[in-house]
């Protein structure tokens, strides 16, 4: 074999070796192997028992307190108040549509359902919807836990 053959093979097992190197840290990262607890019961079942998410992988879901297997953080209770807004996607039935708008220019509205030029569905907005769009919800004991402090306003030296 001459020198430039030799190296061309070295370059070639190099770039297979990277290219599959490359596919398995992918595969790796796309969480493939982990076992999903809550999508595999369903979820409806379960939401009525404490279950337990690492902070930084929300996909590692737990039927008991312990530490998360990629990076051995302590496991967190899943709030039982993210479930009830979950449970709240089949009330829409029977809220009533003020108006329909459309999802790519919000200040597009229309009385009936519609589609923009670009075939897309008009977006309903509900009687609830339409005065708390921009208000975050945090709970209770996360604001005790933070040290966040209130009180009135007065007009005084700073």
């Amino acid at each position: 074999m001459t020198a430039k053959k030799i190296v061309s093979q070295i370059l070639l097992v190099l770039v297979a070796a990277g290219i599959g190197g490359a596919g398995a840290w992918y595969w790796l990262a796309k969480g493939a192997g982990h076992v999903h607890p809550a999508a595999e019961k369903g979820g409806t079942a379960e939401a009525k028992k404490q279950q337990y998410t690492c902070a930084m992988h929300p996909f590692v879901v737990s039927d008991k307190p312990g530490s998360c297997p990629i990076c051995g953080m302590t496991l967190v209770p899943i709030r039982s108040d993210s479930a009830a807004s979950t449970g709240s996607a089949g009330e829409k039935k029977d809220r009533k549509i003020l108006f329909y708008r459309n999802p790519m220019n919000p200040g597009v509205t229309s009385p009936v359902p519609a589609k923009d030029n670009m075939g897309m569905d008009y977006v309903p907005v509900y009687e609830d919807e339409g005065s708390d769009g921009g208000t975050i919800r945090v709970d209770p004991n996360t604001v005790q836990s933070i040290g966040v402090r209130t009180t009135l306003v007065t007009t005084g030296e700073l």
